[in-house]
């Protein structure tokens, strides 16, 4: 499905879908059924005898996927499904592509330069740099491959000169430092600093998907 229009401007998106069901030759109560679910998923049953030239972006792109889905197909591409969508619709659509995967075990190859639906969606990940494929795994061995030390440990302590930690740390502020170091290392170092540190908090986070995207672009051929 790309930025190309299935429905038809001038008439309700019910009409459209119905034509569709036509051509795939789809059985009347199956096409019934599908439709419900997905109506119900995508919560747009009041709309679909709404011309679709009075509905919104986000209200197109909902039916133009069950466009694209009513027959089923094995395998889905689409073009940035949630571009130009408020927060609620681009949700409301990343939950329903994945039950969708769920459901029907539907292959779903997705293009997109917004990260959240990837990072969300994507069990796996192929990057695309200059004309050529760069990166093609998991993202969770994407950011391993960006960057070795892809977890921090953030911490704050009233006592700042009282103690001593086998990895090097940084000094956030007057009584915040923070750690870096990989997945494997992540369970030691948190019991180190707790055992070793006065700690009055304590946080970590991972490398962002966006991050490690950022660091693979910026990454010497």
């Amino acid at each position: 499905m790309g930025q190309k229009s299935q429905l038809l401007w001038d008439i309700p998106a019910i009409d459209t879908l119905n034509i569709i069901s036509e051509i795939y030759q789809i059985r009347k109560e199956e096409f019934k059924k599908r439709l419900k679910q997905f109506i119900e998923m995508l919560s747009i049953h009041e709309l679909l005898d709404t011309p679709v030239r009075h509905l919104s972006l986000g209200e197109r792109m909902k039916f133009e996927l069950i466009a694209s889905l009513i027959h089923q197909p094995k395998v889905l591409f689409l073009d940035e499904p949630t571009i130009g969508l408020d927060l609620v619709s681009q949700r409301v659509i990343r939950d329903f592509l994945h039950w969708i995967n769920q459901a029907f075990k539907t292959t779903i190859i997705i293009t997109s330069h917004y990260m959240k639906d990837i990072e969300v969606l994507a069990q796996r990940v192929m990057v695309i740099k200059k004309g050529s494929i760069c990166y093609d795994g998991s993202i969770q061995s994407l950011k391993n491959h960006c960057c070795r030390h892809s977890h921090k440990i953030y911490f704050s302590t009233e006592n700042n000169d009282s103690f001593q930690l086998s990895q090097p740390i940084e000094r956030v502020s007057a009584q915040q430092f923070s750690l870096s170091c990989s997945p494997e290392d992540l369970q030691k170092n948190l019991s180190e600093i707790i055992e070793k540190v006065p700690i009055t908090q304590l946080k970590t986070e991972e490398m962002s998907f966006e991050e490690a995207i950022f660091t693979l672009f910026n990454e010497k051929d």
